[in-house]
């Protein structure tokens, strides 16, 4: 994948869900606090399409994505699903927790799109300690 390409994905997925497509929403209104049975429709759309891109860069990088799956991230992906069971608003949780897979799925694909390379490992490496020292560097 191309570096602006990879710079756009990134982004995209970074603008998309730290800013969200409704930033400045009236905080006096106190229905801001419950919860809310419907999503905004852009959203909604702008996640989808980002989530068809990131499968297309998924199925192009299989490999890559199947090694950033592991025993951890099932665990905590199982836990989720037994809190939405549980929960006393299913109907909520389940939403959520297909928007926290959705958000998994995207950020795979930004990892993938540096086909787990050296220069992936390279950029995270100062960051975190959970790397093993025999990737190449």
């Amino acid at each position: 994948m191309p570096r602006f390409a990879r710079s756009l994905l990134f982004f995209i997925v970074f603008a998309l869900f730290w800013v969200t497509t409704t930033p400045f929403i009236d905080l006096r209104n106190p229905d801001v606090l419950l919860a809310q049975e419907s999503g905004s429709a852009t959203n909604q759309i702008a996640v989808l399409l980002l989530l068809a891109i990131s499968l297309a860069v998924l199925w192009r990088h299989k490999e890559a994505a199947l090694a950033a799956i592991s025993p951890a991230l099932l665990c905590v992906l199982l836990w989720q699903f037994f809190t939405v069971v549980m929960s006393t608003h299913p109907d909520l949780s389940i939403r959520r927790y297909i928007l926290s897979l959705c958000v998994i799925l995207i950020t795979l694909a930004w990892l993938a799109a540096f086909s787990y390379s050296a220069s992936l490992c390279r950029r995270i490496r100062p960051w975190t300690g959970l790397l093993r020292r025999d990737l190449p560097a």
